[in-house]
């Protein structure tokens, strides 16, 4: 009898429906551990071997949500980062759930071959996906999860352009959320453009597990827009000299995840 050929570990939920089932776990556990028989009552199944409950735990714990505790699981600090948020503007929200999108090994690899790009056809991302290891007998479901998935956690725009720097597929980087950036100095120029003096790039924030800065070229010249807005406010983008295309896109990126107070 031939064996049976098992595929590569991936989500079968994606991050959404991940997400529920953490917050179903900590609502029966709290900060500490979620037993197995309470999980298996709320999601009225029997059986621990029951598939619904190994896929939805299985993609949990790859998307570094939820860990396995003895006689349970318990959510992480990422998951619960993601869950409860501190305020209506939260930068962690955003944040963990890249962080949480591109934790499996599997995600990880395929974006980094599309950085800048757009996704390709959905039958070339599933030949990617067999590549890697994928039966071809489960790509729809693999690669449905993994577009739902970088959809939600605003990796890839509308046209399904990856819109993450590479930097932030390395994991002894921090993913930050870019702060607003504040002009050094009044003086204006050719209308609401200033020129100012120097202020850390997106990538500046970015640092290795050291906790050293990583090296990047200087930019002598900045430009702030100064953005006047309905309310009497004012707006400031700062844009370095040079940027590429795909920074163009990270920017775009971070502000369409900016939440705005009600």
């Amino acid at each position: 009898m031939m064996p049976r050929k098992r595929s590569r570990s991936y989500p079968y939920y994606n991050l959404e429906e991940a997400l529920e089932l953490s917050k179903m776990i900590y609502e029966i556990g709290g900060n500490g551990v979620a037993p197995v028989e309470s999980i298996l009552s709320k999601m009225n199944i029997k059986s621990d071997q029951n598939k619904r409950y190994s896929y939805k735990t299985s993609s949990a714990k790859q998307f570094g949500l939820i860990k396995n505790e003895r006689g349970g699981f318990k959510v992480t600090p990422l998951g619960i980062s993601i869950l409860y948020p501190s305020s209506d503007n939260d930068p962690n929200v955003s944040t963990g759930k890249m962080k949480a999108a591109i934790n499996p090994e599997l995600y990880k690899e395929v974006l980094s071959q599309y950085i800048g790009s757009i996704l390709p056809k959905d039958e070339f991302l599933k030949n990617n996906f067999i590549q890697k290891g994928i039966l071809s007998s489960v790509t729809d479901v693999a690669v449905q999860t993994f577009l739902d998935t970088m959809e939600f956690a605003k990796i890839i725009n509308e046209e399904q352009r990856v819109v993450i720097n590479e930097q932030y597929l390395d994991p002894n980087v921090e993913i930050k959320k870019p702060q607003i950036i504040k002009p050094r100095s009044k003086k204006k120029t050719m209308g609401i453009i200033s020129k100012i003096t120097h202020e850390p790039s997106i990538n500046e924030e970015l640092q290795d597990e050291s906790g050293q800065e990583k090296e990047q070229k200087e930019i002598n010249d900045a430009f702030n827009l100064e953005i006047p807005l309905n309310s009497g406010k004012k707006a400031y983008i700062n844009i370095p000299k040079g940027v590429t295309e795909e920074e163009i896109q990270l920017i775009k990126n971070f502000i369409d995840a900016i939440k705005t107070n009600d």
